[in-house]
C-alpha cells in the first residue's frame, strides 16, 4: 500500500549560532590581551569560522524541513538526493533490515483462526492490526522468506529467523501440498483463501467478471512457483540438514522435468497456470523461468535426484528464455492475484530483474550476459521507472534523485520491495563491473525503499 507525501514543518536542533566571539570559552573581555591570549582567541575564531561553514555544509544530511515521507523527515545530501531515513547513514540499512525482521518475529498479530498472519494473509490493515481480504499468496511469500532468512541469518547470526520460516515450510509441506498421485503431484499451492488454513488455490474475486482467474482458482497451481519454493525447500535443506525439505525440493523438481514442454511465442516451457489434478491448462504464459531452472540446476550441481530428467528440462526452459523473452520483453505473469489476459501485456518487473540477477550468479552459462543484463535493466526502468498519476504525489519514477519502481503494468503505483529488488540487481552489476553510474542508483532507490519502513 502505498502511502500520501505529507508535508509538514520539521524541527532540527542541530544548528550552532555563532554570536560574539568574546562568549566563545576560554576568551577573555577587555583590552589587556597579551600575545597567548590573543593567538588562543585567533585560533578559536578559525576553528568557529570553520565548525559554522562545516555545519551549513551538512545541514541537508540532518533533514529536508519542507517534507515527510511514510513518517520520515525526508533527508538528503548536499547535491538534492536521498539519503536513507535512520541515522547514523552506515548502519542505516541494517537497522531497517532488524526492524523489518523484529516485526516478523515479535509484532505479527495472531489472527481468529488461532494462526500468525502470514499463514493466512497476504497483506495487513495495519490499523486494524488483522489480515485483508485477499488472496494468500504462500508459496512465493515462503520462498521469498526463505531466500531472505538464510541471508539474514548468515548476515546476523540470528537463528530467530531460520525457525520462523522452518515454520511456514513445514505448514505448506503439510497443508498446502498436492496429493502425490496427481498430474502435478508434490508441488505447492501459490494461493489460498484470505484466512483459510487449507491452502487449495483461492477463489476467483469476481468483483470484476469479465476477467476470470484472480486468485488462481480451486485446484489450480503456479508451476513457476513450484521452482521457486523448491529453491526454498532446498536451500533449508542444506541449511537445517531436515530431510523433509530435501524430499519436498525433489518433489518440485521431479514434476517440473516431467512436465516440461516445447515452448513457443505464446506458451512457455510450463504453463502460468494449471489443474493439478488434470493437468488442464488454465493460463499458457509466464517469462518467470529462472526459479525453476535454478532449483534443476542446483540439484545438478549436487547430484541429486533424477538428474538425466533435469538436464533436458533445464535445457528447454533456458533455450525458450533466451529466443523469446529476452528477445521480445514479453516479461509477463507472475503475480497471483492478477486476472487471466491472454494478450501477454502485463508486463511485471519481477521476472526480467530475478533474470539479471541470475545472469549475474552464472555469467558462464551465458556468454551475451552483460549485454542481456543491461538491457533487463533498461526495460525495468523504462517500462516500471515512470511516473503514474492514478493516486497521491509519491508515485513518481524519479524521487529526490531515486528512480522508483512499480510492479507491473495492471498495478503501478510505487512499491518499496520492487525498488529494493530493482536497486540490488543495479548494486550487484556495479559490483562486479564498477560502473559508479549504477551504484549510485542502487544506492538511492535502497534509501527510497528504506522509507517505507517504520518502527512499528
Amino acid at each position: 500500500m502505498t502511502r500520501r507525501l505529507e508535508r509538514s514543518p520539521v524541527r532540527c536542533d542541530h544548528r550552532m549560532s555563532i554570536r560574539n566571539q568574546s562568549e566563545l570559552p576560554g576568551v577573555k573581555s577587555g583590552t589587556q590581551v597579551d600575545e597567548k591570549a590573543d593567538k588562543e582567541k585567533s585560533m578559536l575564531r578559525q576553528t568557529a569560522s570553520r565548525l559554522a561553514i562545516l555545519l551549513t555544509l551538512l545541514s541537508p544530511l540532518v533533514c529536508n524541513a519542507a517534507e515527510v515521507f511514510n513518517g520520515h523527515p525526508v533527508i538528503l545530501d548536499g547535491s538534492g538526493k536521498l539519503l536513507a531515513w535512520t541515522q547514523p547513514q552506515d548502519h542505516a540499512y541494517d537497522h531497517v533490515m532488524r526492524l523489518a525482521w523484529d516485526y516478523l518475529l515479535d509484532a505479527v498479530p495472531v489472527e481468529e483462526n488461532g494462526l500468525k498472519s502470514f499463514y493466512s494473509y497476504c497483506c495487513m490493515d495495519t490499523v486494524a492490526r488483522k489480515g485483508t481480504a485477499w488472496p494468500h499468496n504462500s508459496a512465493g511469500l515462503y520462498a521469498m522468506l526463505a531466500d531472505s532468512a538464510a541471508a539474514y541469518y548468515a548476515y546476523s547470526g540470528d537463528y530467530r529467523v531460520v525457525n520462523l520460516v522452518q515454520g511456514l515450510l513445514d505448514y505448506q509441506i503439510v497443508h498446502g501440498t498436492t496429493p502425490a498421485t496427481w498430474l502435478w503431484g508434490g508441488v505447492p499451492y501459490a494461493s489460498a483463501d484470505h484466512g483459510a488454513k487449507e491452502y487449495r488455490g483461492a477463489f476467483e474475486f469476481q468483483y470484476d467478471k469479465m476477467l476470470l482467474g484472480r486468485g488462481d482458482g480451486y485446484g489450480v497451481v503456479e508451476p513457476d512457483k513450484a521452482g521457486e519454493l523448491g529453491v526454498g525447500y532446498l536451500k533449508f535443506y542444506k541449511l537445517t540438514g531436515n530431510p523433509l525439505y530435501r524430499s519436498a525440493a525433489l518433489a518440485c523438481a521431479n514434476v517440473l522435468a516431467r512436465n516440461v514442454r516445447p515452448g513457443s511465442a505464446d506458451k512457455s516451457p510450463w504453463p502460468f497456470r494449471v489443474y493439478a489434478e488434470t493437468g488442464f491448462v488454465r493460463e499458457e504464459y509466464t517469462a518467470n523461468m529462472v526459479p525453476s531452472i535454478r532449483l534443476l540446476d542446483e540439484l545438478i550441481r549436487l547430484d541429486m535426484g533424477d538428474v538425466a530428467s533435469y538436464r533436458k528440462a533445464r535445457a528447454l526452459a533456458w533455450s525458450w528464455l533466451l529466443e523469446y523473452p529476452m528477445k521480445n520483453n514479453v516479461w509477463s505473469n507472475y503475480f497471483e492475484d492478477v486476472p487471466i489476459m491472454p494478450d501477454l501485456k502485463n508486463l511485471n518487473q519481477y521476472s526480467p530483474m530475478e533474470t539479471a540477477r541470475y545472469l549475474m550468479e552464472v555469467p558462464e552459462k551465458d556468454p551475451d550476459w552483460k549485454t542481456h543484463v543491461v538491457k533487463l535493466i533498461a526495460f525495468v526502468e523504462e517500462t516500471f521507472g515512470v511516473d503514474y498519476t492514478g493516486a497521491g504525489p509519491n508515485n513518481q519514477g524519479k524521487q529526490w534523485g531515486a528512480n522508483v519502481i512499480s510492479e507491473q503494468l495492471h498495478y503501478m503505483p510505487k512499491m518499496g520491495s520492487h525498488t529494493s529488488r530493482y536497486a540490488s540487481v543495479l548494486a550487484r552489476w556495479a559490483e562486479l563491473t564498477g560502473d559508479g553510474a549504477a551504484k549510485d542508483k542502487a544506492f538511492r532507490s535502497f534509501n527510497w525503499a528504506a522509507y517505507l519502513c517504520r518502527k512499528d
